[in-house]
């Protein structure tokens, strides 16, 4: 809600809709979390929330309840942060390779360098 995946306008008129919607949201969350972390399987509470989020809103306003360029913008997301992530990675690493690692001062140059 906060990144504006449902409209909270639309709960209105109906308060108690969107009270039980976030208690659900929390049950659901909290249940997906304990099973996943008992099965050892890796989890996002995120995108548990989201999904959660996204079953409410579903169930009580059908798919007009979503606000889908955020749902779109969330998804991207998940796509984007690791490409942007290994790309700053590699240009940090080319930085420190360079400016580091080949000059006549570094560790590698060293006659004991395998000592370490």
């Amino acid at each position: 809600m906060r990144k504006g995946v449902i409209d909270v306008q639309d709960y209105v008129d109906a308060p108690h809709e969107l009270m039980l919607g976030q208690l659900a949201i929390l049950g659901g969350t909290a249940a997906w979390l304990a099973i996943t972390t008992a099965l050892s399987m890796p989890v996002s509470t995120t995108h548990a929330v989201v999904g959660a989020t996204l079953g409410f809103s579903l169930v009580l306003r059908g798919t007009e309840g979503i606000n889908w360029e955020a749902i779109y913008t969330i998804i991207a997301s998940w796509f984007l942060s690791p490409a942007l992530s290994g790309t700053i990675s590699v240009v940090l690493y080319l930085i420190v390779d360079f400016a580091v690692l080949r000059r006549a001062l570094s560790l590698n140059s060293h006659p004991d360098h395998n000592a370490v």
